[in-house]
């Protein structure tokens, strides 16, 4: 993240959603470096109210990164870290970051060679995860 952090230096007072943050790690790293509006989000906010009781997150919920709640431009930046190749469908996720950051994603994620082949002519699957991607 520190690439990001650094080019973003500026831009501390707009506000960040975090998705697929699970624990808020990526939301504590945000508040760690100064930014100040960061809303934590995941499927499930088990770990995410553990991390707020603890003091590390101001904010978090309960969001589908392939079907956000959220209206249109409604978050000034969007911070999806190692949660892309867990979504069944990646490429929903990117459109709704899309449409609802207002400035910008940033999408850091390993990289798969089925995210940039999403038509296999082969039998081979993924070997990692269940969902294919």
């Amino acid at each position: 993240m520190a690439p990001a952090l650094e080019v973003l230096q500026s831009m501390k007072n707009l506000s960040w959603l975090t998705l697929g943050d699970g624990a808020g790690m990526d939301a504590w790293r945000l508040l760690q470096a100064g930014f100040e509006d960061v809303l934590a989000t995941d499927l499930d906010d088990t770990v995410l109210r553990k991390t707020f009781a603890n003091g590390h997150i101001k904010r978090f919920g309960i969001e589908n990164a392939e079907a956000l709640s959220m209206p249109d431009n409604s978050v000034d930046f969007i911070l999806c870290k190692e949660a892309l190749h867990h979504m069944s469908r990646p490429y929903a996720a990117i459109y709704e970051m899309m449409r609802v950051a207002r400035y910008g994603c940033v999408i850091i994620d390993p990289q798969a060679p089925w995210i940039d082949w999403p038509c296999r002519l082969d039998s081979t699957s993924p070997p990692y995860e269940s969902v294919g991607n």
